[in-house]
């Protein structure tokens, strides 16, 4: 018997079978009947898989499930070892001749997936950003050290990558002794970097749907999704962002099941505005002086602290650029008096400060002589 079925764990076969929806429908002659409906094949699991001719027949059925279930028995003997692991698909679209792919194109969605991964490891133990910086992050760094690159597979362009929890030590080995006298810092398990990450793309994807349809995206800003996310999207495209691609998410069986994913389509066009999006967040991510003119859309006025506020859309002005955003300003009694009348009669202002980050999104704090109604 082939060594890869002897490591097969009886009680991991069974959680993956309760996963896929597989049921024990009876028992027979020392083994429990499974199968996937009144129509499917029947599997056969020994009562007693450790004798041998229950290790036997436990083989057997590795076979079984991998043939009704149309997969190779490699893959399902790959996921049997690592129940925990969850699983990026990448499809780089359209199809093109089987067993090749041009090597310009292998490196640079090799390069987008890292950075799509990266991006999400350093949202989950860094917070959310519009843009993250270039700085090292040893959390971040021994993540991506356990994701595994897996084979394509036959006949398509899709990259798999798993996201693997790491073994466990002995209860005995001197690691652990240490780990329980000087615990560890605490931060996202690596399975709910994989659950973060597929929300972020699902963000990203409807960003992307919205600038495909319409042109544009109000308060560019608030939409929950990173820059480098959206460039490393988009560079899924390829070199010019010209090709779509398709992304789903499986979740290791040994997990609490996630809700169903869906593979989500991003077509060329969805591609290119990815990637100018992400530009746009880059550019907004920088904070500093800045001159805003536009028309005021809505005033606040809060309850507890009696600070008055206003929200500006318009284009804002640092050093050599513009850029068209949607701002709170926070302004004195006076101002905002006179911020009331120009909404009313939809007059445009003008104010004049320091953009800073403040409550996950981006505010200007006025003095006096810093707001005015002749823009």
């Amino acid at each position: 018997m082939d060594e890869q079925y002897q490591r097969v764990d009886p009680e991991v076969l069974v959680s993956y079978l309760k996963a896929q929806r597989w049921n024990a429908v009876a028992t027979w002659r020392g083994t429990t009947v499974w199968e996937r409906g009144p129509e499917s094949d029947q599997v056969l699991l020994p009562q007693e898989p450790h004798s041998p001719s229950g290790q036997k027949l436990l083989s057997r059925a590795v076979g079984d499930i991998a043939v009704i279930e149309d997969r190779p028995v490699s893959t399902l003997l790959a996921e049997l070892a690592q129940p925990r692991a969850d699983t990026q698909r990448f499809r780089l679209l359209p199809a093109t001749p089987s067993g090749t792919i041009p090597l310009s194109h292998g490196r640079k969605a090799i390069e987008a997936i890292y950075q799509v991964l990266r991006d999400g490891a350093r949202t989950a133990f860094e917070g959310p950003s519009l843009f993250h910086r270039e700085r090292p992050n040893e959390a971040v760094g021994a993540l991506l050290d356990r994701v595994q690159l897996c084979l394509t597979e036959p006949g398509s362009y899709i990259f798999a990558t798993k996201i693997c929890e790491p073994p466990s030590t002995s209860e005995d080995s001197l690691a652990n002794l240490l780990a329980e006298l000087v615990p560890e810092p605490e931060g996202p398990s690596d399975h709910q970097v994989a659950v973060d990450l597929q929300a972020a793309v699902v963000k990203a994807h409807g960003v992307a749907t919205t600038l495909a349809e319409n042109g544009r995206i109000p308060n560019p800003a608030e939409q929950g999704v990173s820059g480098n996310l959206c460039k490393a999207l988009s560079d899924l495209g390829g070199e010019d962002r010209s090709r779509p691609f398709d992304i789903a998410f499986t979740w290791g069986f040994g997990h609490t099941r996630q809700p169903a994913s869906v593979p989500l389509h991003f077509t060329d066009r969805m591609a290119a505005e990815l990637h100018t999006f992400g530009m746009r967040l880059e550019r907004l991510s920088r904070t500093g002086p800045a001159v805003v003119r536009g028309r005021v859309i809505s005033l606040h006025i809060e309850e507890l602290t009696n600070r008055r506020r206003i929200q500006i859309k318009g284009v804002a002005s640092r050093e050599d650029e513009q850029e068209e955003l949607t701002l709170w300003v926070f302004i004195t009694e006076e101002d905002f008096e006179l911020a009331v009348a120009a909404h009313r009669d939809n007059r445009n202002v003008q104010v004049e400060g320091e953009i800073v980050h403040e409550n996950g999104g981006y505010r200007m704090h006025l003095g006096r002589d810093r707001f005015n109604t002749s823009a």
